[in-house]
This record gives C-alpha cells, sequence and structure tokens, in this order.
C-alpha cells in the first residue's frame, strides 16, 4: 500500500521558504515510509507541495511518482494511491 501526504494554500508562496517546506515534505514522507518501502519522491511548487512512498506491486520500473507531466505551457503534478488494473485496455482505447 502506497502513502501519499501533501498540503496547498493558494494564499501561499512555498518558494519563498523551499528549504523549510522541501523538510516539511521529507518529514512528512518518512511519516508514512512503512507503507511504502520501494520507491520515494516529492513535488514542491509555488502553492502546492507532494510527496509519496511507493510500494511495487505493478509496474515495477515505470510507476515514478509524483508524475509530472508538461503541457501547452503548463505543468501539472501529482501523486495517487491505486494501481490501474486495465491499464493495457485503456492505453488501446486512448491510442485509437
Amino acid at each position: 500500500m502506497c502513502g501519499i501526504a501533501g498540503f496547498c494554500n493558494f494564499q501561499e508562496n512555498f518558494l519563498y521558504e523551499q528549504d523549510k517546506w522541501q523538510r516539511v515534505l521529507v518529514e512528512m514522507r518518512e511519516a508514512i515510509a512503512h507503507r511504502g518501502p520501494d520507491q520515494t519522491g516529492e513535488y514542491l511548487r509555488r502553492t502546492v507541495g507532494l510527496a509519496h512512498t511507493r510500494l511495487s506491486i505493478r509496474d515495477l520500473s515505470g510507476g515514478a511518482q509524483p508524475l509530472v507531466r508538461r503541457a501547452h505551457g503548463e505543468e501539472y503534478g501529482i501523486v495517487y494511491n491505486g494501481e490501474v488494473y486495465n491499464a493495457q485496455e485503456l492505453t488501446a482505447e486512448l491510442e485509437k
């Protein structure tokens, strides 16, 4: 079972004290480390911080989180807990 943690405040700019908030994310992640020993990650931006600890069950080599993608000049980051068991079917459908 994976673990996720984070914070969000649209009135705050966490990057002004980036080192402090990065430490907070690491401490949050370490508090839930027992939920996933296989991989960890953090994502810190102006108004949001996300942390993830992973227990690898499926997609052992390609499931790194936080997932970060850029599209149309914007950056999107997520962490999630769960498995997409019909990923092959969904991929085939989306590639049509």
